[in-house]
């Protein structure tokens, strides 16, 4: 018992928790421990302590990480919680997030929680996002929310999202915030998205962007997205974005990435174009069955 009595500053989180779940440490002395600690250290250990203490104890770890003085430590600590929040405490969760004056930090927090908010509070959060003032942290927040929407907002809140991705200025951030995009927005904006990717002026922004985009266009843009990849430069941007469309492309356009291939010297290549070879002899299999 002395041993426990003893458990300082210093002591690593797991064996506290482990303490915790043999009831040799209550879970109020874990987190008063805890609390002894830096702000960082803190957020991580309240982080990893939660799933192990009893529900008056959540909430107090969600009292003191709302005290967190640094926006980003205090962010980061909830974001880590958001899925695994109770319900009731969500709320709570949103007005942190309301609160938080970072661009980047008030999107990761409100992306975070967007899976699990109940309808009631969605709005509130839309609301909280539209107030973002950078265009790509607004643009993945709302693309987020999206995803929980029911139409016709859900169209109107993609649009949005949208909008604000094509108003970037940087070709890096553009790409980053299209290739975001392109996993939640609905089938009918991908073609718009396509569009703002083709304008990237950066060879590697936007291969950033197509190989996401080459996992979810529909069919009929796939011959756009490989005329865009046969236009890279850059051996190697070409080599990723020919590869990410080797599975999808129908048996006539893969025989045109193989001949974009041949011209390609880096060694990536040559297992780019086994992949590619591979996935025709697959199409001309199943269509012959």
């Amino acid at each position: 018992m002395s041993s426990i009595r003893s458990i300082g500053v210093n002591t690593p989180i797991k064996l506290i928790v482990t303490l915790v779940r043999h009831g040799k440490l209550s879970s109020r002395q874990a987190l008063h421990r805890l609390e002894l600690q830096d702000a960082s250290s803190l957020a991580r250990g309240l982080s990893i302590l939660f799933d192990a203490v009893d529900p008056a104890t959540k909430i107090l770890i969600l009292t003191v990480i709302e005290g967190i003085g640094d926006e980003w430590t205090r962010v980061s600590a909830l974001a880590s919680l958001a899925q695994r929040l109770p319900e009731p405490l969500l709320e709570r969760a949103l007005t942190a997030a309301e609160g938080i004056r970072s661009n980047g930090a008030k999107s990761r927090l409100l992306a975070s929680l967007a899976q699990r908010l109940p309808e009631p509070l969605l709005e509130r959060a839309l609301t909280a996002a539209e107030g973002i003032r950078s265009d790509r942290a607004r643009a993945g927040t709302l693309a987020a929310l999206a995803d929980r929407l029911p139409e016709p907002l859900r169209a109107d809140v993609a649009e949005r999202a949208l909008t604000a991705a094509e108003g970037i200025g940087g070709d890096g951030a553009r790409a980053g915030a299209l290739a975001s995009l392109a996993e939640h927005l609905p089938q009918p904006f991908l073609q718009r998205l396509l569009t703002a990717t083709e304008g990237i002026g950066d060879n590697g922004a936007r291969v950033d962007a197509l190989v996401f985009l080459a996992k979810r266009v529909p069919e009929p843009l796939l011959e756009r997205v490989l005329t865009a990849a046969e236009g890279i430069k850059d051996d190697g941007g070409r080599t990723r974005a020919l590869a990410s469309l080797a599975q999808r492309l129908p048996e006539p356009l893969l025989e045109r990435a193989l001949t974009a291939a041949e011209g390609i010297k880096d060694d990536w290549a040559g297992r780019m174009r086994w992949h590619l070879w591979r996935s025709a002899c697959r199409s001309r299999y199943s269509s012959g069955r």
